[in-house]
């Protein structure tokens, strides 16, 4: 297992789009660059604290640091 780093760009939530870009860079545990890419899928279609959950404009690879 490695940590692997993948970006997330957000589009928008429920409730419409957001203003200018939102992104996040998430780590996961995982052996290859493929399981790691639905680890870190999953992870950002968590909800929110208050329930909201991002719309996902594109997840990239980033970094085997």
């Amino acid at each position: 297992m490695k940590t692997i780093e993948y970006k997330v760009v957000y589009s928008g939530d429920r409730h419409g789009p957001m203003l200018g870009i939102a992104e996040e860079i998430i780590r996961v545990q995982a052996r290859d660059i493929n399981s790691g890419f639905v680890k870190a899928l999953k992870r950002a279609r968590e909800p929110l604290g208050n329930g909201n959950v991002r719309e996902i404009a594109r997840v990239e690879f980033w970094a085997v640091p």
